[in-house]
C-alpha cells in the first residue's frame, strides 16, 4: 500500500492522493491490521455499506478497486475482492450554477483576489490549471496562454495553447508588472511558491457576497452555458475551449439538446388536430378524426378545465 501511494504521489495531484489515504486508513480502522490476501469481498462490501451515501459507497468502492487491481495485476495476491462489489444506483443532481446576478457580486466581493477569478473565467479553465500556471505559460506577443492538465489517461500533464481576449491580457499584465515571483502568476505568500490549492477562498467570497456557496468549477459551467445559450457558440467550438476530448462529455457538462432536435421538433408545432386530418379506416370511416382524438383527449381528462 506504501508503494502504491508513492507511486500515486508522482502521478496524482496532492487532493486526490490525500483523499485516497484517508479512504485505505477508514478501510484498514475498518478490518483490522490485517494481510491483504485475508481480505474478502464480503469484508469490503460490509465497510462500504458503512458510507452515509451510495455516492460515497461509490466513489471509495473506486479507490479499493484500484488498489486491489494494482496488488493483483503484481501477483501479491490471488483475486481482487471488489471485483464482485456492485456500484449502487446514485441520483445526480442537477449541477447548479451562479446566475449572471450572483456571478456579478462573486467577482465584486472576490477583492484582492479577483484577478485569480478573472482568469477561470476567460480561459473557463480548472482552479488546479491556473495555480500551476508559470509566466512561461503566458505569451503577451502571441496574446496566448497555455494551460496543463492532468485530466489525461494515465495521469500525465498535457498542455493546449487558448487566446488571449484583451480583458484578459489586462488581467495578466497587471499581475506581471506587480509579480512576486519570477516563475509563478500565483504565488502564496506563505511559500513563496504557487498555491497547491485554494479550498477556503470561494467559500468566504461568497459569504461576503451573501450568495449560496459556489465552487470554482460552477465558473467554467456559468461561461460555457453562456456562450452557448446567449452567445449561441456551437457546441464544438465550446467542447475545443472545454478542452473537452469529446463531443458527447460537452453536451452532458452543458446538459444540452442538439439544436437539430429542436428544427425536427418543430415540424409538430400548430393545430394539432389539423396534423391528424385523413379519415380512420375499420368501421370508423363515418366519424372525423379530429372528433375521435377529441373524444379521447376528453374522456382522458386532458381536456377539462
Amino acid at each position: 500500500m506504501v508503494k502504491h501511494l508513492r507511486l500515486a504521489e508522482r502521478s496524482l495531484v496532492p487532493s486526490t492522493v490525500s483523499y485516497r489515504k484517508a479512504v485505505f486508513r477508514r478501510f484498514i480502522d475498518y478490518v483490522g491490521n490485517i494481510s491483504a490476501m485475508m481480505v474478502t469481498t464480503d469484508m469490503v462490501e460490509n465497510y462500504l455499506l458503512t458510507r452515509p451515501t451510495n455516492h460515497n459507497y461509490n466513489k471509495e468502492r473506486t479507490e479499493l478497486m484500484v488498489l486491489f487491481t494494482w496488488r493483483h495485476r503484481r501477483l501479491m495476491i490471488p483475486s481482487n475482492p471488489v471485483v464482485l462489489v456492485d456500484k449502487l444506483s446514485v441520483q445526480i443532481p442537477k449541477k447548479k450554477i451562479p446566475t449572471p446576478q450572483e456571478m456579478a457580486k462573486i467577482l465584486l466581493a472576490a477583492g484582492k483576489h479577483r484577478p485569480l477569478l478573472l482568469v477561470l473565467f476567460h480561459t473557463m479553465g480548472r482552479i488546479g490549471e491556473i495555480l500551476r500556471l508559470r509566466w512561461e505559460d503566458v505569451n503577451f506577443q502571441e496574446k496566448a496562454i497555455r494551460l496543463w492538465t492532468r485530466k489525461r489517461q494515465g495521469g500525465n500533464l498535457e498542455f493546449d495553447w487558448l487566446p488571449m481576449n484583451e480583458d484578459l491580457e489586462e488581467v495578466l499584465w497587471g499581475l506581471w508588472q506587480k509579480r512576486k515571483s519570477e516563475e509563478w502568476v500565483f504565488v502564496s505568500h506563505l511559500t513563496g511558491s504557487n498555491y497547491i490549492n485554494r479550498f477556503t477562498l470561494m467559500r468566504n467570497i461568497c459569504q461576503r457576497a451573501g450568495i449560496p456557496r459556489y465552487g470554482y468549477h460552477t465558473i467554467r459551467h456559468f461561461v460555457a452555458s453562456y456562450l452557448f445559450d446567449k452567445k449561441k457558440v456551437s457546441l464544438p467550438v465550446i467542447s475545443k475551449l472545454l478542452r473537452h476530448k469529446n463531443l458527447q462529455t460537452t453536451e452532458r457538462y452543458l446538459q444540452a439538446i442538439d439544436p437539430r432536435f429542436r428544427d425536427t421538433m418543430r415540424l409538430l408545432e400548430g393545430n394539432v388536430l389539423s396534423l391528424l386530418d385523413t379519415p380512420l379506416t375499420s368501421g370508423s370511416e363515418h366519424q372525423p378524426t379530429h372528433h375521435l382524438l377529441t373524444d379521447a383527449l376528453a374522456a382522458d381528462g386532458s381536456l377539462n378545465p
